[in-house]
């Protein structure tokens, strides 16, 4: 079981980080100017030992990587890839890996695999990064059913988080813009209720995808809604893929990479709690889009 964090002795808060690509939001936390002062990543892991990450780590001076690669890991204990029980067999060879580490806290930075129950118990203290606003609600789609359109939009981010748990259960509603899609959801279905911008979310890792509660939002990056407006009425589709691309790339440094090093440096700081889904920061309790960074 992961140690718990006690900042109270001027303990420095331990991480490991998993990644799947760039890993660019470790990137950020260890050219952060408190990394080695009130908090540290000690080593990370990845499925790919090609990715760019491996590197941008290493030159770091994070020289403490692991590596296990799925499909591998299957085909050596002959076991189906795409069963649900592998991904845990998987994980529990992650949990053997990071155990000497002794981390505080898990950092998802682009992870490829969802984490499953027995290491979200073992590690409850896991951030993830996503890189759309994740306080927006949506009626859940009938079971079956692949959503095309949202029926409607809820903006709940400045509703207290215990109102929004009673909502979405009176209401069947979900988070709207979850998913590897959640750029394109936002610039596509957000722009015919008005969305007119992207933030990246901090949010703790929990058994449902992009689900957990919210501890950091970036500040805002401005969308162009005449320009989306032209291509969704024109029905320009691959223009609007390349312009998500674009706008994905340009969140990581302005807005993943800001929103998981103030996260991580308020949990170290010992200004950030949570408890039963409220977020508190500066012993304030945050609404449902939890601290959200104003761009200054």
């Amino acid at each position: 079981m992961a140690r718990q964090y006690n900042n109270s002795g001027g303990e420095r808060l331990i991480l490991f980080g998993l990644f799947g690509g760039g890993a660019s939001s470790l990137i950020g936390l260890v050219d952060g100017d408190s990394h080695g002062e009130t908090y540290e990543l000690v080593g990370a892991g990845t499925n790919n030992p090609d990715t760019s990450g491996v590197n941008k780590l290493t030159d770091r001076g994070i020289s403490e990587l692991e590596f296990i690669d799925y499909n591998q890991f299957c085909e050596e204990r002959e076991i189906d890839p795409k069963r649900r029980d592998s991904n845990s067999q998987y994980h529990e060879e992650w949990l053997r890996k990071i155990e000497p580490f002794d981390p505080h806290m898990i950092a998802l930075s682009g992870y490829f695999k969802i984490v499953p129950p027995d290491f979200l118990q073992e590690y409850p203290l896991i951030l993830n990064v996503h890189p759309a606003p994740l306080h927006y609600l949506t009626p859940k789609p009938e079971e079956g059913v692949v959503r095309v359109s949202y029926d409607s939009l809820i903006d709940a981010g400045n509703l207290h988080p215990k109102e929004v748990e009673i909502l979405m259960q009176e209401n069947t509603l979900m988070r709207a813009f979850r998913g590897e899609t959640g750029v394109f959801d936002v610039l596509v279905f957000g722009h015919a209720y008005g969305v007119s911008d992207l933030r990246s979310t901090i949010h703790i890792a929990t058994k449902d995808v992009d689900s957990g509660p919210i501890i950091v939002e970036s500040a805002a990056l401005p969308i162009d809604m005449k320009w989306t407006e032209r291509m969704i009425r024109n029905r320009n589709w691959d223009t609007l893929m390349e312009h998500r691309g674009e706008l994905q790339s340009q969140l990581k440094e302005e807005g993943d990479v800001p929103a998981f090093r103030a996260a991580v440096e308020l949990f170290a700081q010992g200004r950030l709690d949570y408890s039963d889904n409220v977020v508190i920061v500066d012993g304030h309790e945050q609404p449902y889009h939890g601290y959200q960074l104003n761009g200054e």
